[in-house]
């Protein structure tokens, strides 16, 4: 019996999302995204495709690992619409960093288009936001995962 598409993403997308970055594996966590993705970080002001979303993530998993840091990126949704080849998702995620047993979380919003190539979900579009700094913890506690 094949899955719900939600299940499918989840399992398919969602958790390998999390866990390449949490491992530093840029090269399995870049594959999951479409070769024309649309990365937006609002909070730099930067906009930008492949190969700069590339670069900016190596070196910022490559800054954690120098410094012994700990990464786990974790999401909760307030809107998803799925079908069986597309999805728009947003919610608010949480970055834990964690040095030395000290924890620091970083809290924001995001919202991302995937869509199904090749029989593989792939990101197509990733927007993420710290909103001035007004997410927080409760935030994210409020959603469902």
């Amino acid at each position: 019996m094949a899955s719900d598409p939600r299940t499918e993403l989840d399992r398919e997308f969602w958790h390998p999302f999390s866990a390449t970055f949490a491992a530093g594996d840029l090269a399995a966590h870049m594959a999951l995204h479409t070769p024309d993705v649309i990365r937006v970080e609002a909070d730099h002001g930067w906009l930008g495709g492949l190969a700069e979303y590339t670069r900016r993530t190596g070196e910022f998993l490559a800054e954690m690992s120098a410094l012994g840091t700990k990464v786990d990126l974790q999401f909760r949704f307030s809107e998803r619409h799925i079908t069986s080849d597309l999805a728009s998702e947003r919610g608010v995620y949480r970055l834990n960093l964690t040095t030395n047993d000290e924890q620091r979380s970083v809290y924001g919003s995001f919202h991302t288009i995937a869509r199904k190539q090749d029989g593989n979900w792939r990101l197509a579009v990733d927007y993420s936001s710290n909103e001035g700094g007004t997410i927080t913890a409760e935030d994210f506690e409020a959603l469902n995962g």
